[in-house]
């Protein structure tokens, strides 16, 4: 099954965010996740380290979506053409910046992106010009729901044609609400529910975006959503560096750091003393 198909058959996917340029890295992750996301909006990447990260997703297994910088990106289409499985607009509040978006990447008659022989269409080696294959796979099309307006549009923007998904940003969302950032504020879990209904009763998907406890984040995505992306390569990394040096430090003194260690640098001016005394 194609990743789209996967989509659409509501299997449970997992990725998480992408916003460091390492390919090493980002194959790693993907040899154990279904799709990195990979950000454009918080992030320094561009749109040449989206063609090296999307192939080595795919060298480890997993599809790749593109978080734009805004649903109006000037370089969507290039993104389009570098082989991305979908794209995700941030910050969407409305159906009629929805409908541009899912335009934008589909190709005529369908919608109005251009075409050019690149790495979506094997260089042309294998595949027709899109034109000749109308039924041609279209990347995925989802929107990011972060505001009360966009709560309260959710039912529009949903059953915009060309809308493959809802997925929600809930720091975002919280922050225009006036609530906490807790994943277990009922006002959030309040809004989550509406766009898990908007999404349903247009028959598409809908998913989170989120790091924190794994049970809150399972409680958000309740029965509904299809996917998840977890974290962020820089914060798993930063979590997993803060772990590995409090563990160091709790049986030997010293840990990962150097010298911004307090342990570390009280165990080195006790060498340096001993070895003074000595001498």
């Amino acid at each position: 099954m194609s990743f789209r198909e996967r989509v659409v058959a509501r299997e449970r996917l997992l990725g998480t965010v992408i916003a460091c340029p390492d390919l090493a890295l980002a194959e790693l992750a993907a040899s154990r996740l279904d799709f990195l996301w990979i950000d454009l909006e918080h992030s320094p990447l561009t749109v040449r380290d989206v063609l090296g990260l999307s192939i080595a997703a795919r060298a480890g297994g997993a599809a790749t979506l593109v978080r734009l910088a805004r649903a109006d990106s000037e370089v969507l289409t290039a993104l389009l053409d570098a082989g991305v499985d979908g794209v995700i607009a941030p910050r969407v509040e409305s159906a009629a910046v929805a409908r541009e978006l899912a335009a934008a990447v589909r190709y005529p008659p369908d919608g109005t992106r251009g075409f050019a022989q690149r790495r979506a269409s094997a260089f042309g080696l294998d595949r027709p010009a899109p034109r000749a294959r109308p039924a041609l796979e279209p990347p995925l099309c989802f929107v990011q729901i972060e505001s009360r307006r966009a709560v309260e549009a959710a039912d529009a923007i949903a059953a915009t044609a060309g809308v493959d998904g809802l997925i929600v940003g809930p720091a975002d969302l919280a922050g225009d609400l006036g609530i906490a950032q807790e994943l277990s504020d009922d006002r959030l879990r309040a809004a989550m529910a509406s766009v898990q209904r908007a999404a349903r009763a247009a028959g598409i998907v809908s998913g989170l975006a989120a790091g924190g406890a794994p049970d809150d984040v399972a409680a958000l995505l309740g029965e509904d959503m299809t996917l998840l992306a977890y974290s962020a390569d820089v914060r798993l990394y930063a979590d997993a560096m803060a772990r590995a040096s409090a563990g160091i430090s709790r049986v030997w003194g010293g840990g990962i750091g150097g010298g911004r260690h307090p342990a570390a640098g009280r165990s080195r001016r006790r060498a340096l003393q001993s070895r003074s005394s000595d001498d």
